[in-house]
């Protein structure tokens, strides 16, 4: 039986989780609205906020000014590392197309993680806790950490700053006046370049803020940019991108959902976020707050026409390449041949997604929902029904067909970047189902002892098996792009 202070505790641990998302995603909302780059590797700069801010608390003193002090100096260190970001990759690719930039962003992330790792290494780290907000306050009868009291104060505070900022300086004015008809601004002389640039700056400043003022409450961790990026998508769309009250709505929705969810829903309490986001993106496409303008977030990505048929010359190459292909097995050890088998296979997925996000021109960020559709179909056939190995492998591009058609009668109603936050939404239920329904799917374990059947467990007869399925299926794919 819940009483009321059970929902005070569930309303403020929801503020807490409020008020992380909204510092990290009031930047994110800020370069959609602005640049209309999809930034992947936002949460990297959470990240490194994080484990920058621990390396510099451990070292400034011990009071509660040098903290904040540290939380200042690293959120302009992220800053500065988020200025030569985008001066050096993000200026060349705003205009280019949505998976571009997708994939470029996702390579910054990459990057960052793996610096990360060699300069901090794998294991968790904890900042020491803040002087003199170490204890706990009681609301309402409730035990509350003292810091996380600082944390909600410090969102309400960036809050007002960013609406004093947009509203009530000239530069706000000019960002504004961006969001609204860029091409506008540029026709009356303003340099778009340096005007992106500060934005992206802000942004970075941010999300560096962010992870800084989190350490002493999360572990600095190599996961944190994937989770964090991905509810600030959420929070961005559902708030309406560009819009920073929505942004703090969304992020107090999403919080207190969240902690609700984890109380009382606890088998979907995941997906309960996405769920919400996805029924947005249908009803309100522009989110709670946006508003209708002359910027471009909605229009279709443009299609790409950089392949062009084989000559003669190319199909006597990939001839060749197909007999290498073809007398791998017999000069490499299985290991490696495992190896190419699993590129092989990503080849074909590879494909798969640049087909619709290059020669359709529609960016989905939930393409590997079908790859995961397409493992967990025939396995959990398997382990139910006893489907042997044919009749799953012909399962699963039916499973994935069926998701794809459900998922496409509202999404293809959509365009550019909408399109791709609803492909989104539906990726990260998936998981979440996948991730949390342990009676079906065993959870985070997986569905274990899924074996080819018994003539196809040589690495050799896999081997073929996978070549001859994967190069099928491209061929496939750019007879389709070359058809009428």
């Amino acid at each position: 039986m819940f009483e009321l202070s059970d929902f005070i505790g569930i309303l403020l641990d929801g503020l807490v989780i409020s008020a992380t998302l909204f510092m990290v995603s009031s930047g994110l909302s800020i370069v959609f609205g602005i640049s209309r780059i999809s930034n992947f590797a936002h949460g990297s700069l959470y990240m490194l906020g994080a484990y920058v801010g621990y390396s510099i608390i451990v070292r400034f003193p011990a009071t509660t000014a040098g903290f904040f002090a540290a939380v200042l100096v690293t959120s302009l260190v992220i800053g500065a590392f988020g200025f030569l970001i985008e001066i050096v990759i993000l200026r060349r690719i705003y205009d280019a197309p949505h998976h571009l930039q997708l994939i470029a962003t996702f390579g910054i992330l990459m990057i960052l993680r793996d610096v990360t790792l060699m300069t901090w290494g794998p294991q968790e780290l904890f900042a020491p806790r803040v002087p003199g907000f170490a204890g706990a306050v009681h609301i309402f009868g409730q035990v509350f950490p003292a810091y996380n009291v600082v944390l909600i104060v410090m969102s309400v505070i960036i809050l007002i700053a960013l609406l004093y900022l947009f509203h009530g300086t000239k530069w706000g004015v000019l960002l504004r006046a961006a969001t609204q008809d860029r091409d506008m601004v540029a026709a009356l002389g303003i340099d778009q370049k340096w005007l992106f640039t500060s934005v992206f700056v802000l942004s970075a400043v941010l999300a560096g803020f962010a992870g800084v003022a989190d350490v002493p409450h999360v572990p600095a961790n190599l996961g944190m940019d994937i989770t964090i990026i991905i509810e600030a998508f959420a929070v961005v769309v559902i708030g309406g991108m560009g819009s920073i009250i929505g942004c703090f709505l969304a992020s107090l929705l999403v919080g207190i959902l969240t902690a609700a969810g984890t109380v009382f829903l606890p088998q979907i309490s995941l997906a309960l976020v996405f769920i919400v986001m996805a029924v947005v993106l249908v009803l309100r496409p522009k989110g709670l707050f946006g508003k209708h303008s002359g910027a471009t977030w909605e229009d279709p990505g443009v299609a790409e026409a950089v392949l062009k048929p084989a000559g003669a010359g190319a199909r006597g190459a990939w001839i060749a390449v197909l007999a290498v292909l073809a007398i791998m097995p017999w000069v490499i050890s299985p290991y490696y041949l495992d190896t190419l088998t699993e590129t092989l296979i990503l080849m074909m997925f590879s494909w798969a997604f640049y087909f619709i996000a290059g020669g359709a021109g529609m960016m989905s960020f939930g393409q590997a929902a079908f790859f995961g559709l397409g493992i967990y179909a025939p396995a959990l056939l398997h382990k139910f029904y006893n489907f042997s190995m044919i009749p799953g492998l012909v399962a699963a591009p039916i499973a994935a067909g069926i998701a794809a058609a459900f998922l496409g009668i509202f999404a293809v109603r959509l365009a550019g970047i909408y399109f791709a936050m609803l492909t989104l939404a539906f990726a990260q239920i998936v998981w979440s189902v996948a991730f949390q329904w342990y009676d079906v799917t065993n959870g985070e374990l997986g569905i274990l002892n899924l074996w080819p059947d018994a003539w196809a467990r040589d690495h050799r007869t896999y081997y073929y098996i996978a070549t001859v399925v994967s190069v099928a299926v491209i061929l496939l794919l750019r007879r389709i792009y070359f058809s009428p």
